[in-house]
């Protein structure tokens, strides 16, 4: 692993995903609770990967540890998405947290 500096825009992406993910999944009802539980799980896999990330500088065990940790959640995060998600429904699940706030 290179001595890059941790990517937590890339993160901070990846979490912003993950919380649209969550909202589209909690609307489509209770049939959806496992996705539910997995997205949950992942974005608190992305948290501590960022968390951790800002701990220490490229080539450090936190920064090369966050990283492994971000890139397994975003496996994981990727096999949830399929052509059956359309983006729409992130979309549309996102901008619906705009009009409550």
């Amino acid at each position: 692993m290179p001595d890059l500096p941790f990517p937590k825009e890339v993160v901070r992406d990846l979490i912003g995903i993950t919380r649209a993910l969550y909202v589209a999944f909690k609307g489509m009802g209770p049939a959806y609770a496992d996705q539910l539980s997995r997205v949950t799980q992942i974005g608190a896999k992305l948290s501590r990967a960022l968390e951790k990330g800002q701990k220490g500088g490229p080539g450090t065990w936190n920064s090369n540890t966050a990283t492994l940790m971000a890139e397994q959640a975003a496996k994981e995060l990727g096999s949830m998405v399929d052509a059956y998600l359309p983006a729409k429904v992130l979309i549309k699940a996102a901008s619906g947290r705009l009009k409550r706030g």
